[in-house]
């Protein structure tokens, strides 16, 4: 079946002679089948019937119904042109961008921003026939002058007198790029502000990013991770191969939020403590991506390890002062609990050190009456120690 176009005329009697030679030669139906010989009969009934396949016409319209439906529906502007620029059709989503009721005899050249200041439209059409085939980015100009970037695309159609141009507002995506910048930024200001060495490392183990205290204290920068894909390991020293269980269990440990200390290797060869914890971010593995990342927070210890040496040294050395002395050492809390007795205090007073930490000094100073000469131990209440501290005094 298909479709046709069905035409009944009665003949008009001065016209037979044109319809008997007609008829004399045959019709043809469908393409395929020659009626002949219905002279006669057609002659007597005198009408005439027409029949006109509309396959080709039918198909034709449902292709520009397509094409319209796509023109309305599509959310990005769509621009038919003449070879000169000038503007014969546009979208729903144009007139919407642009800010135009109609575009009716405006060249497209005139939503385009020149990149020379001197060009004028036909300079622009120019450079837009050179990029036909082509996406380019360009700056587009709105009906309130305001400027918006683009993304263009122009075809030549088929009948080769006119041209369609794609266009794609790049607005959004370089509003989307600016704040994911501005994010970027801040982030990497806040990072690069801590004083503690900040490592981001994926599951595999590549260096992806370096704070600037962790480029002070290895002595790799930014630049070197990106071009020689260091890893992990190279920032931690193993003494032995024994070492390598050890460093791994100790990792192990830090990625499951634990500190624990390592020791780390500088770019030239130098080794420092170092507490190391690692936290997992939650960035592409949330996605179905594969590869997970961790970031890792290190601390160097040297300071804090040469702190603590000389602590132990001038302890180490207070305590050979308190022990050599000759004369009884205390060293006791406010309330007069004895807290350390040199070995000088331990034979003066006749009795254990171990005996004398923890007693109130009151219970080892006997105190006069003044009157009868007699002696008894002090009351409990030490304040009078505190009104005598820095003197010197008899008991």
């Amino acid at each position: 079946m298909f479709p046709v176009e069905v035409v009944l005329s009665k003949v008009v009697p001065e016209e037979e002679d044109k319809f008997d030679s007609f008829l004399s030669g045959g019709i043809t139906i469908d393409g395929e089948e020659e009626v002949a010989g219905v002279h006669a009969a057609a002659k007597s009934t005198q009408y005439v019937v027409v029949v006109h396949d509309l396959t080709k016409r039918r198909r034709n319209e449902l292709n520009e119904s397509i094409q319209r439906g796509i023109l309305k529906a599509s959310f990005d502007p769509i621009f038919t042109l003449r070879k000169d620029g000038k503007i014969i059709m546009a979208n729903d989503a144009a007139k919407k961008e642009y800010g135009y009721e109609s575009f009716k005899g405006r060249n497209f050249a005139s939503l385009i921003v020149a990149t020379d200041e001197d060009d004028d439209e036909d300079d622009i059409w120019y450079e837009l026939l050179e990029g036909l085939g082509r996406r380019v980015e360009v700056d587009s100009r709105r009906a309130n002058r305001t400027i918006i970037p683009i993304e263009l695309a122009m075809e030549k159609i088929a009948d080769g007198d006119h041209i369609v141009a794609f266009v794609h507002s790049l607005e959004r995506r370089r509003k989307n790029e600016e704040e994911k910048n501005r994010k970027q930024n801040m982030i990497n200001g806040i990072l690069n502000a801590s004083f503690d060495p900040q490592i981001t490392f994926e599951q595999s183990g590549r260096i992806l990013l370096l704070n600037t205290a962790a480029e002070e204290a290895f002595g790799w920068s930014q630049s070197d991770i990106t071009s020689k894909n260091i890893d992990i390991d190279a920032i931690f020293a193993m003494a032995s191969e024994d070492d390598d269980g050890v460093l791994e269990t100790s990792l192990e440990a830090s990625f499951e939020g634990q500190r624990c200390e390592l020791t780390a290797l500088r770019r030239n060869g130098r080794t420092f403590p170092a507490e190391v914890c690692v936290r997992e971010i939650k960035t592409g593995q949330a996605y179905g991506l594969s590869n997970r990342t961790f970031v890792m927070f290190a601390r160097d210890l040297t300071i804090q390890k040469l702190q603590a040496t000389k602590l132990i040294q001038k302890q180490a050395l207070n305590d050979g002062i308190v022990e050599s002395n000759f004369d009884a050492l205390l060293a006791f809390k406010e309330d007069g609990t004895i807290q350390r007795a040199n070995k000088a205090a331990s034979k003066i007073f006749g009795m254990p050190r171990i005996d004398l930490v923890g007693k109130n000094i009151s219970s080892l100073l006997l105190e006069s009456d003044g009157a009868d000469g007699d002696c008894h131990y002090p009351d409990p209440d030490v304040s009078w120690i505190r009104d005598l501290a820095g003197y010197r005094y008899q008991r």
